[in-house]
């Protein structure tokens, strides 16, 4: 940890403008100069919006993230700083504030430069100090972050059944770590091997002690096995005294017994779904809930473990980064998301804060910041949209002419529409997630006629007020020809009048992962309403071939597909919760995300009237047109 910074004297008053001023002086003379090793401190939001609102200027000078926040001026000045609402509990003069584990960037704090923090605490004194060192990550290293969390590590060293939990930065290194585990538990170094002991199970000797955690993949909450090595060079036998659990020569065995094996969490779980020695595959990393966040971490964990995303994510992806897309977010969501990916299937790490994806998520759409609950399709509908504008392999559109399509083939109308909506439209979200329907209007006065074919990223299928449906149900619901509603009159070319046409979809053209939002939520002025229905769904072999209107497709290779993941949604509309179920398909076993708990289930257990948003990949077919699994996927 940082050392609380307590500098300087009070100040003479400066006037609102003076203070204004000098603040931009500090922050222009260090702009672009930030390094390595530099201090940065927290400092609580609430009184970061005084002070603005004092000097009537924007925060953006100070910020980290860059946000824009404008405040009108009070004209009253701000009290002495007070970041008791950042620290979780008491502390000592002798002792470092320990701060929440949820706050968010740019909603419960800022971080300001060392200089700034300085100039702070000499004009309104107060504190506490909170500083902390930026520090680089990222594959390259150079990537400039403020440590705001360093990690939280708990020392196990079984002979004696203790435990030790402490800080250390990411950047310090394994021999650090190893040089602190023999200073606790009073041990000779030369006698002690210190293990990535992840779920409870010895992953990794951890040897290099030149390497950083960082390298090391070591993460928050992330348990360390201190292990006492005897003179032949094995460990030395570890008996619990109930007789439970046990390591001998290093290796960790479990016996069965009626006795309590709260010390061993997680050492050995079995249960009817399967049984499980976490660590011993990757893709099984959790997501702490930083505060009603459960609808996001239900959606990356759908969308983290789609195996064409997870290969893409894995990869170098960078060179595909558009950067100059209006539409986009300058590639810095594709970066996020990217790192997610990254953490999330690597192997040897536990569950984690997504701290910095949330900052970046609610920095480019507002609506999903703060601690509220969110609805979790939407979530998926932004990410899916972001991720494509930032990854758009177009950087210069086309202007496409329209071109009058009457008369033409149905097949060569679509193939027209679909070679211009990828003129326009080229990412790996198109290649994986989009398809196309037919649109057709008929005007009841005219007969007129008009088709259309547009791209769709999912379908929202609704679902009959029945106790128990069936999904083909829902998607003849959606197919089904119906007038348009009175607001949304067609306006007929022919009679020059707009018309209360029928309308009728139909797909034409399904992608390799089809995602399926079961509207369950119904909204008025007055009245917002959730659907328990039971929607039934195939696990495997969802056919669609007979809603497929395009021939080509109907008589080439059946369209059938395999569930992989779904989100699922639990309680009412103001106070639900979220979790997704995941088929690891390397494994073919099911597992249960809920937030930062993952657990195995049968797959008797993946369907509920919970289901919401589902996940499915199209399965390839033999030669004699019998489906196979596709997409095989193993990253162990």
């Amino acid at each position: 940890m940082v050392e609380v910074l307590m500098v300087g004297v009070r100040s003479p008053e400066l006037s609102p403008e003076e203070e204004r001023q000098m603040m931009r002086d500090i922050a222009m003379a260090g702009e672009a100069q930030t390094k390595e090793g530099d201090t940065f401190c927290l400092i609580t939001q609430r009184w970061w919006r005084l002070w603005s609102a004092f000097v009537n200027q924007s925060p953006t000078i100070t910020t980290n993230e860059g946000s824009s926040m404008e405040y009108q001026g009070s004209g009253r000045r701000p009290p002495s700083i007070d970041n008791s609402d950042l620290i979780c509990k008491s502390f000592s003069e002798d002792s470092t504030p320990e701060i929440y584990d949820t706050l968010v960037e740019g909603t419960d704090y800022i971080l300001v430069p060392e200089e700034i923090w300085n100039q702070f605490y000499a004009w309104y004194g107060g504190g506490p100090a909170l500083a902390r060192k930026v520090i680089t990550r990222g594959s390259s290293q150079t990537e400039l972050t403020v440590e705001v969390y360093p990690l939280r590590l708990q020392l196990h060293f079984l002979p004696s059944v203790d435990h030790h939990a402490l800080k250390m930065s990411r950047k310090e290194t394994i021999g650090a770590l190893h040089k602190k585990a023999c200073e606790f538990f009073h041990l000779i170094p030369y006698q002690v091997h210190i293990w990535d002991f992840y779920g409870r199970c010895k992953h990794a000797l951890l040897n290099d002690l030149d390497a950083t955690l960082d390298d090391a993949n070591i993460q928050m909450d992330q348990d360390i096995l201190v292990e006492v090595i005897g003179h032949n060079g094995s460990c030395k036998s570890v008996v619990q005294k109930n007789g439970c659990a046990y390591i001998d020569n290093g290796v960790s065995k479990s016996k069965s017994c009626n006795s309590n094996m709260s010390q061993f969490p997680n050492l050995c779980l079995t249960n009817k779904a399967a049984t499980i020695k976490t660590g011993s595959c990757v893709g099984l990393i959790g997501l702490l809930n930083l505060g009603n966040t459960c609808f996001m971490n239900t959606a990356i964990q759908c969308l983290v473990h789609t195996p064409q995303f997870a290969r893409y994510f894995l990869g170098d992806f960078h060179q595909e980064i558009n950067r100059d897309n209006p539409l986009g977010m300058q590639g810095e969501l594709a970066l996020a998301f990217g790192e997610l990916v990254r953490k999330l299937w690597a192997a040897g790490r536990a569950a984690f804060a997504p701290r910095a994806f949330k900052a970046k998520l609610s920095r480019f759409a507002p609506q999903f910041w703060g601690r509220n609950q969110h609805d979790s399709q939407e979530l998926l509908a932004f990410l899916l949209d972001g991720l494509h504008e930032d990854l758009n392999r177009v950087k210069q559109k086309p202007s496409n002419k329209s071109k009058d399509t009457d008369g033409l083939p149905d097949e060569q109308v679509a193939d027209e529409y679909w070679a211009n909506h990828i003129s326009h439209n080229d990412s790996i979200i198109v290649d994986v997630c989009q398809g196309q329907y037919k649109s057709t209007l008929i005007c009841p006065a005219c007969d007129k006629t008009s088709v259309t074919f547009d791209p769709f990223m999912y379908l929202s299928l609704p679902i009959d007020s029945e106790s128990a449906v069936s999904i083909y149900s829902c998607i003849e619901g959606f197919l089904r020809e119906e007038p348009l509603v009175p607001e949304d009159m067609w306006f007929c070319p022919r009679c020059k009048e707009r018309r209360q046409a029928t309308k009728k979809l139909d797909l034409w053209r399904l992608p390799e992962v089809l995602v399926i939002h079961l509207k369950r939520f119904s909204y008025s002025t007055t009245i917002r309403s959730k659907l328990e229905t039971f929607v039934d769904f195939p696990l495997h072999d969802l056919d669609l071939s007979t809603y497929v209107a395009n021939n080509k497709n109907s008589h080439g290779s059946p369209q059938v597909y395999q569930l992989y993941a779904l989100a699922n949604h639990y309680g009412n509309m103001g106070a639900g919760h979220y979790t997704a179920h995941v088929k690891l398909i390397n494994q073919n076993r099911w597992y249960r995300f809920d937030d930062s708990h993952v657990s195995g289930i049968i797959e008797d257990d993946v369907k509920s009237n919970a289901a919401y948003v589902l996940f499915y990949r199209r399965m390839k077919t033999d030669t004699n047109g019998i489906g196979t699994h596709s997409f095989e996927f193993c990253l162990a």
